[in-house]
């Protein structure tokens, strides 16, 4: 657990509508994400934010053309990795 010198865990100090706002945009690392997940399958409001959320940022995805990775994409990233030895 993370102390900010509240005495409060960093978890229980972020505003709830901010961890769904940042749950909805992607920008939560994987431990906080998974946190996120379970609290909302529990707890209705910390859904409910998530919700309005997706809803309010949706009309951005309209606006954003797809993009495709470039054909190379793959065998760069696995050139890119260390080799592991076995």
């Amino acid at each position: 657990m993370i102390e900010d010198g509240s005495g409060l865990s960093l978890e229980a100090s972020v505003d709830p509508d901010l961890r769904a706002a940042e749950y909805v945009l992607g920008s939560l690392d994987a431990w906080d994400r998974a946190e996120v997940t379970r609290q909302a399958t529990t707890d209705a409001r910390m859904a409910d934010q998530i919700r309005v959320w997706e809803r309010w940022l949706a009309p951005l995805l309209d606006a954003i053309p797809p993009v495709a990775p470039q054909w190379n994409l793959h065998a760069a990233l696995l050139k890119a990795l260390p080799e592991r030895s076995e």
